[in-house]
């Protein structure tokens, strides 16, 4: 599943609008989680990407305990 763990883009008007876009979601909602609403908006943009391999997404396990 795609998340905003490690995003990366070109900068361009099609990045900017999809970055107002989600924004204007998060902000018009409330919202405390940014998940849903960034793949909603990559899927409507029709943005391309590409998922980097697993081990470039991966959380140091003992860390998990500082993040509360």
């Amino acid at each position: 599943m795609l998340n905003t763990g490690v995003p990366a883009m070109r900068r361009n008007r099609r990045t900017g609008r999809f970055l107002t876009d989600w924004e204007a979601r998060l902000c018009n909602e409330g919202a405390k989680v940014d998940q849903g609403h960034f793949r909603a908006c990559l899927h409507e943009h029709r943005l391309p990407f590409i998922v980097i391999p697993h081990e470039y997404n991966m959380i140091w396990p003992e860390a998990l305990d500082i993040w509360r």
